[in-house]
């Protein structure tokens, strides 16, 4: 499922470009995780860079859910199993350990699951990109 929003661009970063959302309907996109809301109650977005819009210009961006629904379900399982996973190797390595050590190797299961998640996902994050500029 895609979103359409219309915006403005307001900031051009080396990485990305900032459009700030411009319609009061935010009914439809509350539970996609995409937006970050400033204290005025304006909705900013990070999009992907490109070269054709200035600071100012009107532009209507697609946002795809189902990379925020991979993405939420990436940081939340990995990190989980690995804190399991941590926890029988443990149990395997040691002979009856004692219990801060279950504990030490869940959180040291997890930060390896971070650490591949890192190395595997890195910077394919999807962002949101701009469909077309609009009149200003």
């Amino acid at each position: 499922m895609k979103i359409r929003e219309e915006g403005r661009v307001i900031k051009i970063e080396n990485t990305r470009i900032m459009v700030e959302l411009s319609g009061d309907d935010k009914g439809k996109c509350d539970k996609c995780g995409c937006c970050s809301m400033g204290t005025d109650g304006k909705r900013v977005v990070p999009v992907k860079i490109d070269s054709s819009v200035l600071i100012g210009d009107k532009v209507v961006i697609e946002i795809e859910t189902v990379n925020f629904l991979k993405a939420s379900t990436l940081l939340f399982f990995i990190p989980t199993a690995g804190f399991f996973a941590g926890i029988l190797l443990t149990v395997f390595l040691i002979n009856r350990p004692p219990d801060y050590l279950y504990f030490i190797g869940g959180i040291m299961g997890t930060a390896i699951s971070f650490v591949i998640l890192k190395i595997t996902v890195g910077k394919k994050s999807v962002l949101p990109e701009i469909v077309e500029k609009t009149n200003t």
